[in-house]
């Protein structure tokens, strides 16, 4: 077995916003463990597994959610997606309830995907010619009920218009959801490392 990664897939980067992996190769060891044990009878669309990992794995992935404080010093500033924004501290992470996986099989990651995606094209050629039999497109370590917001109420405002058009009473059930979670909730980041300078005095300065 050799998995292999969505491009998007950003836990495993050393700076990531939300979900970090904290030991990447013990999740490997783990993960390929799981999917030998998933039992695939179930799956509604064969070639898609979302895998469930041993608990063990919550030790060494991070939620990527915390509780809003009001201390400032627990928050961190990061760009993300054009966009600077405030994120709680690593280290305010609330445990993950468990770590399920998105695990495509390479064969059925064709197929649902868009060939003529440059993008893909350039990501497929690089899973093949690393002889990749199964691609993770994503992790969860919660439910929507329970440790995290659905979504932010940026993202929320951009699809405004489209649920307005189909359901216009169910918008404001989630509205209200969605602004009661973002005053408790919050992303966890990490902090870029900044290089410190010595700025040099000039030649002429006093002590």
């Amino acid at each position: 077995m050799n998995i292999g990664f969505h491009r998007e897939f950003e836990a495993f980067d050393e700076f990531p916003i939300g979900q970090k992996i904290l030991d990447k190769e013990r999740f490997l060891v783990l993960l390929e463990q799981a999917i030998r044990k998933h039992d695939s009878s179930g799956d509604e669309n064969p070639g898609f597994m979302i895998v469930r990992m041993d608990d063990e794995a919550k030790t060494i992935v991070s939620s990527g959610w915390g509780h809003r404080s009001a201390n400032p010093e627990d928050y961190i500033l990061r760009e993300h997606c054009g966009r600077v924004g405030v994120y709680l501290r690593r280290e305010k992470a609330v445990e993950a309830e468990f770590v399920d996986v998105r695990v495509f099989e390479i064969a059925t990651y064709v197929l649902c995907s868009d060939a003529k995606d440059a993008k893909f094209v350039a990501e497929l050629d690089r899973l093949t010619k690393n002889g990749v039999t199964h691609v993770v497109t994503g992790i969860s370590t919660s439910t929507e009920e329970t440790l995290r917001r659905r979504c932010t109420p940026y993202f929320f405002l951009s699809m405004l218009a489209l649920y307005l058009n189909a359901c216009p009473e169910d918008v404001l059930g989630l509205a209200k959801l969605i602004f009661e979670e973002d005053k408790a909730w919050s992303s966890v980041a990490d902090p870029l490392p900044l290089e410190v300078k010595e700025l040099e005095k000039p030649k002429n300065a006093e002590d």
